[in-house]
């Protein structure tokens, strides 16, 4: 566990490719990363305990969408909850919660994981993620993205072209990390075919990086955006005594103020000459936008969808806590 590393967990999706087999489930939509496919934890709560026991719950800061906070009340999620006054896209959800963390910690490491992914197995990833996050130490003015391994010419993904080894960082048998050359997002099926061919990595958006290699880059290639979080940073920093409506006000405020943008296709490819890419051996990784991805990657491990159980667990939450979660539910508590 490091005392100078923080999880940023995205949870402000929609996931609407997903939302009819989802409704099927429940008979309403549901965010996927608040629904629980297979055991009895969704995948948000699934990879805010994965962050947890990298970091310690109190340095996870996950980040939600409008509305969001009540389906937590079906979760366990440990640390700080963010919640986004309306969406700006995950570069606005990485650099939110990113403000708060440099107002307590300027020198810190972060960890960035989206929250409706799937890896397996869980040991492992973690601890190749453990490997990432020391070679930050070696690599302080790059960000080194964690990337999949793909077994199909994947058009959905973003794709990374990784470049030469970094040989400082591939002396102790590790994962050989590389260069990024160039990044490739979503492209079409022949496209997707020859970075297949090539060798090229699926881009899963879960970056180890130094907290000043991010908000220095951020600075270079969106100026006027963070500036703004910058600003909002420092006033949270001065005003420590805020109350939760103060604080709800300001976010507000700033999303006001700033354009929606993507992390990937506005910061990610612009930033690829100061990233660095390891892939994750070994590691079932799976974007679990369409439930087609779902099932195959229960098979994969031998698990078997758990859809009804989930969705008798829910029925018997929202008995328990009259209203939550039902179709007509449109107030955040």
């Amino acid at each position: 566990m490091s005392d100078r590393t923080w999880v940023i967990v995205l949870a402000g999706g929609e996931g609407t490719r997903i939302q009819p087999l989802i409704r099927r489930c429940l008979g309403f939509s549901c965010p996927k990363q608040y629904f629980t496919f297979c055991g009895k934890r969704s995948m948000l709560e699934n990879t805010v305990d994965r962050a947890a026991q990298l970091v310690g719950p109190e340095r996870v800061s996950t980040v939600i969408g409008k509305g969001h906070r009540r389906f937590l009340r079906h979760q366990n999620i440990q640390g700080t909850v963010i919640e986004q006054p309306t969406s700006r896209g995950t570069g606005a959800g990485v650099f939110l919660p990113a403000a708060h963390i440099l107002a307590q910690d300027p020198e810190a490491k972060v960890l960035i994981f989206p929250s409706d992914h799937f890896v397996s197995p869980r040991s492992e990833f973690l601890d190749q993620v453990n490997h990432a996050r020391e070679c930050v130490d070696q690599l302080d003015d790059k960000l080194i993205l964690m990337a999949a391994v793909p077994d199909l010419p994947e058009t959905d993904y973003g794709w990374v072209e990784p470049g030469a080894g970094l040989p400082a960082l591939n002396g102790n048998g590790k994962t050989v990390i590389h260069e990024v050359r160039s990044f490739r997002e979503k492209p079409c099926a022949e496209e997707a075919r020859r970075c297949f061919e090539r060798g090229y990595l699926w881009n899963t958006m879960i970056i180890a990086a130094r907290l000043r290699a991010l908000w220095k880059l951020g600075r270079q290639i969106l100026p006027d955006v963070i500036e703004k979080f910058e600003s909002f940073g420092q006033a949270h920093a001065r005003q420590t005594g805020k109350s939760e409506r103060e604080e709800r006000a300001a976010v507000a405020r700033l999303y006001r103020s700033i354009p929606s943008f993507d992390f990937s296709s506005a910061f990610l490819t612009q930033a690829a000459g100061h990233c660095a890419v390891m892939p994750l051996n070994g590691i079932l990784w799976s974007d679990w936008g369409r439930p087609e991805r779902v099932f195959d990657s229960l098979r994969r491990i031998g698990r078997k969808p758990q859809f009804l159980e989930a969705a008798i667990r829910w029925r018997r939450s929202r008995r328990l806590n009259a209203g939550i979660a039902s179709p007509a539910y449109a107030q955040t508590p």
